[in-house]
């Protein structure tokens, strides 16, 4: 019986962490060659039946690890894709309006200030 096992792990550890998995399902598939190897070298006997039955359990094994690996990977590639746009909630841009808007006070402002200005010279003349 096999069951599904999750756990937590850092975003930084999960490359390491396929590759051990991936490293670790190496023995599956070389007991599934040597498994095969022993059943073509050999006579076929009960026996054999027995090795090509365990050579497809090692090979479904490795199926599975395999599938993890890249279910892994692909949620992690997109985690690390997403990490890498900024969030514009978080961080939002001025909008251009705004800065128009504050342009344009700005240019009212500088216009009384000359216009005052103007006045000032005109009442010292």
């Amino acid at each position: 019986m096999k069951v599904k096992i999750s756990y937590t792990v850092d975003l930084d550890s999960v490359p390491d962490l396929i590759k051990d998995l991936l490293n670790k399902n190496k023995k599956n598939l070389l007991l599934a060659v040597e498994l095969t190897e022993e059943v073509v070298n050999n006579d076929l006997s009960v026996d054999s039946y027995k090795k090509i039955v365990d050579a497809c359990n090692e090979i479904e094994a490795t199926r599975s690890v395999y599938e993890d690996c890249y279910s892994l990977l692909g949620s992690y590639i997109k985690t690390v894709a997403d990490i890498s746009i900024p969030d514009r909630e978080e961080k939002p841009a001025p909008q251009e309006q705004t800065i128009l808007d504050n342009i344009n006070k700005i240019n009212t402002l500088t216009e009384k200030l000359n216009n005052r200005q103007k006045e000032q010279d005109s009442e010292h003349d």
